[in-house]
């Protein structure tokens, strides 16, 4: 078990960690996934967990690009590695910003 403040009980709390389906709004498209829900071991209500929400929305964005047929970040990035060129040469030749392209990158 892990503790993390619970804002219904206002303390820090053991919480246990439930698989569950989510829906969740990508670019106006509802994704169902498979998501680690933290809840609160006293009260029974769900917590936030920074590292489990970040883990849920990339799993969200990740099923609307296979869904929309759009490359994932890591073959982005294998691909420009591939080729042999840095992320400003590969945004340049994508007429991509360089940051744009390290976000995408990056999930």
């Amino acid at each position: 078990m892990s503790m993390t403040f619970c804002s219904t009980c206002m303390k820090d709390v053991d919480v246990r960690i439930e698989n569950r389906r989510e829906m969740l709004p990508v670019r106006s498209e509802n994704i169902e996934i498979d998501a680690s829900v933290a809840v609160c071991t006293s009260c029974g209500e769900d917590v936030w967990m920074d590292e489990l929400e970040n883990e849920t929305l990339a799993r969200a964005f990740a099923e609307y690009r296979r869904r929309h047929h759009l490359l994932q970040p890591h073959e982005m990035a294998s691909i420009r590695q591939r080729w042999g060129l840095g992320q400003r040469a590969f945004a340049a030749l994508l007429g991509w910003g360089e940051i744009t392209l390290h976000r995408y990158e990056n999930g």
